[in-house]
């Protein structure tokens, strides 16, 4: 049967209102972050993780990082974690800001057990926009779970402001990887043991090694801990175990010859016991020889050049040898995109092409894949890989590589083809890919995100993430969105009597109404119903139900709902 995608409006056609929640197919976000952290979303996704269960409770996660392009403003790094709600919506129940001024795309983020103490931890690495007058911040942070079954990461505070107190959470480990360069961007992390010395390693790739004249310049790194503290007191030891960090070097003596650590860094995977760094004109391999020892050697690169954030590392036929399925283009040239198979050889890497995508058989399409991530999306038994695009053109192009199960070296064991290209419109990097299972069917899915400003986002200005979820009755992909589009913070007083404000913020104009329930959803009074613009606003209640008597002491539920998606939050009425 012919695989296709349903083309559906995000916004509209499948976001069905049940109850002040929306259904699960949906995937909408329910109730917001328990606590007054941030949950706008203004310049697109760094980085997405799904269909992990972090803290035991037997729910799927989802974690997502904003982003931004280059360029100044007031741009926070923050990263979410949603959950099913257990009444048909997603919600986000922790969320937290990095201690870092400005975001600048592209951003690590994995899950592992740097410690090896049986608690997972959510590591990401913000990257800041280079100044000279800018510190050299944290560039990888540390969220551990609590190992408790609860949501929460990383260590609370409480901190008081005007508008009452708020919660805030804060790292378990942090390292600014190097002391002095300003232009550190760590676009993918890799936890493994590659030097064999017992101690789970941290590999990583910079996209900005040593340009634009900020700082030495790093182009990868490798790192390890001795212990991510519960209490986040900052007792850990971080070990440098590899660097790069020189300017590039002459390897012939003739002004001219190969160089190491030329060019930026745009992605990386490990194979065994060394770390691969692919780039247009390179590839830098870095081996370990003994604990802490590692030695750098250049490899030509593939055919074309190597795409950054494409790569994923897999045992396709089961022979305990693991292989790497990539994506490359002609660099210079937006003629030919390929999907290659990379198997390791001494210190060779045999190269494959598997399929090869161009501008006539994919005419939407910019040629150029990125982002990447691997599962089985169909349900076959058999491994997919999944790309999102560079520049799309015009809509979202998200590119999936099916694996048949055959010889893994024959083109004709794969299939490549299109699963989206019908949502959004102004084009830009759909790029943010994640494959998961976040709904317990016997497929796991593909979510994308977007990765640029809100002002070319589809519709109406929104930063959705987008779901593909297979249908195998019908044998197709339909989509549907998780919005994280806008703010509400919590009441303040809270407690309170005899009245409280509720403050909300909108990234773009729309249809507003706030409303407050009892714990029953018996609807109590209406503070506010009609169209707003972008930005931030207030209601008062003063305690009373919609024919202006008192209400009862207790805990009452005020709920902001904006177009098609709501937020709602609890609040507790003293006598």
């Amino acid at each position: 049967m012919s695989k296709k995608v349903i083309s559906i409006n995000a916004l509209t056609a499948l976001l069905v209102l049940t109850s002040h929640v929306y259904a699960l197919n949906g995937l909408t976000r329910g109730e917001g972050v328990p606590a007054p952290e941030p949950t706008s979303n203004v310049e697109g996704y760094a980085g997405i993780l799904a269909g992990n269960d972090l803290d035991g409770d037997g729910q799927p996660d989802i974690y997502v990082a904003n982003s931004m392009w280059d360029g100044a403003g007031d741009y926070i790094p923050r990263i979410y974690k949603l959950e099913p709600d257990g009444l048909g919506s997603w919600a986000v129940v922790w969320a937290a800001t990095a201690p870092i001024d400005l975001q600048n795309t592209w951003a690590g983020l994995t899950i592992g057990d740097l410690d090896q103490d049986g608690k997972d931890e959510v590591i990401w690495g913000p990257a800041n926009w280079p100044t000279t007058n800018m510190p050299n911040p944290p560039r990888i942070l540390v969220y551990e779970e609590a190992g408790d079954g609860t949501d929460v990461l990383g260590i609370a505070t409480t901190e008081t402001h005007s508008g009452g107190e708020e919660l805030h959470y804060s790292p378990n480990a942090q390292s600014t990887i190097v002391a002095d360069p300003l232009n550190v961007r760590p676009t993918r992390f890799w936890v493994s043991d590659i030097d064999g010395d017992g101690t789970m390693e941290l590999c990583f790739n910079d996209r900005k090694g040593g340009s634009n004249g900020f700082g030495t310049g790093l182009y990868y790194g490798v790192m390890s801990v001795s212990d991510v503290p519960d209490a986040g007191d900052g007792s850990e030891t971080w070990t440098v175990e590899a660097t790069m960090l020189s300017a590039p070097v002459d390897t012939t003596g003739t002004g001219a010859g190969t160089q190491y650590a030329l060019q930026n860094k745009y992605d990386s995977f490990v194979l065994g016991s060394s770390l691969y760094l692919p780039e247009e004109s390179s590839i830098t391999k870095v081996t370990a020889s003994a604990a802490n020892t590692y030695s750098a050697v250049q490899l030509p690169p593939a055919a074309g050049g190597m795409l950054f954030n494409a790569s994923q590392v897999a045992d396709l036929d089961g022979d305990g040898t693991e292989e790497v399925i990539t994506a490359e283009y002609d660099y210079g040239s937006v003629a030919v995109s390929s999907v290659v198979l990379l198997q390791a050889d001494a210190d060779t890497l045999v190269h494959t092409v598997l399929a090869t995508m161009d501008t006539n058989t994919y005419a939407t399409t910019s040629t150029r894949f990125m982002g990447s991530a691997q599962g089985d999306v169909d349900g076959d038994g058999n491994l997919d890989f999944v790309w999102g695009s560079r520049m799309s053109l015009q809509n979202a192009c998200i590119f999936r590589l099916s694996y048949n199960g055959g010889t893994i070296t024959d083109p004709a064991s794969y299939e490549l083809t299109v699963v989206d290209s019908a949502y959004g419109e102004g084009g830009n990097a759909w790029d943010v890919v994640a494959v998961g299972n976040i709904d317990d069917d016997p497929e796991d899915e593909i979510l994308y995100g977007h990765q640029g400003a809100a002002g070319v986002f589809p519709n109406d200005g929104t930063l959705d993430i987008c779901v593909l979820d297979y249908d195998a009755t019908a044998g197709i992909f339909v989509r549907h969105t998780i919005p994280l589009n806008f703010d509400v913070k919590q009441n303040y007083p809270n407690p309170f009597n005899p009245s409280t404000t509720i403050e909300y913020e909108l990234n773009s104009e729309a249809k507003v109404n706030v409303s407050v329930y009892d714990l029953t959803g018996h609807k109590v009074t209406e503070l506010f119903s009609g169209k707003q613009h972008e930005g931030a606003y207030n209601v008062m209640w003063d305690g009373t139900n919609q024919s202006g008597s008192a209400v009862a002491a207790g805990t009452y539920i005020y709920e902001v709902q904006v177009d098609q998606s709501t937020l709602t939050k609890k609040m507790i009425l003293l006598k």
